[in-house]
């Protein structure tokens, strides 16, 4: 009766050991979709490879909520969500402060010492009733001072997906930002 004992206690323990390992195969094979990186580009021909021409002092900061990696939603009811499976390839204030120093450092003028704070307040996909995207919008602050008077201003953009899925998304995004970009670049060389 050891014998039978025995091998009935090995059999449920490679049973149970078994049982363990397919409920972990759902972990590895889950049925949601693979993250994908999406990435935000300086202006085509607006940065150099040569040092600038001024100095730029650039400040950038988000308000609470958009301090992630993840693309962000909104909706009718204020509800912040994100799209599953997206993301930038950092935190949205570390993007979007390398992707504007470089296009707006070779904008100061020759000599020029610029400080340049901007505060981020919207950037994300605004969804409709249905749950599709409306609009991306983007929305900033800005304080200049490029050694005299200093200027403060207000930037808000928009634009409705350009093209089908997030593909089309992603290039809203790019697009209010390089929207954006363009007039903080003639802010800065005025």
């Amino acid at each position: 009766m050891n014998v039978f004992k025995r091998n009935l206690a090995c059999l449920s323990l490679a049973l149970a050991q078994a049982l363990a390992l397919s409920a972990c195969g759902g972990l590895l094979t889950a049925d949601r979709a693979p993250e994908t990186t999406w990435w935000l580009a300086p202006l085509a021909g607006n940065t150099h490879s040569e040092a600038p021409a001024g100095s730029l002092d650039l400040e950038l900061d988000v308000v609470p909520g958009l301090d992630t990696d993840r693309i962000l939603t909104i909706d009718g009811a204020a509800r912040l969500n994100h799209f599953a499976g997206a993301r930038w390839p950092d935190n949205l204030p570390d993007v979007l402060h390398s992707v504007l120093r470089r296009n707006l450092e070779p904008t100061v003028p020759n000599g020029a010492d610029c400080r340049l704070h901007l505060e981020v307040r919207e950037y994300f996909a605004g969804l409709d009733d249905d749950g599709d995207v409306d609009a991306v919008r983007l929305d900033l602050t800005a304080e200049k001072d490029c050694g005299g008077g200093g200027r403060a201003f207000r930037i808000k953009r928009s634009s409705p997906a350009l093209g089908p899925g997030m593909q089309g998304i992603v290039a809203a995004f790019q697009q209010v930002l390089d929207d954006a970009t363009r007039e903080l670049s003639d802010e800065l060389s005025d």
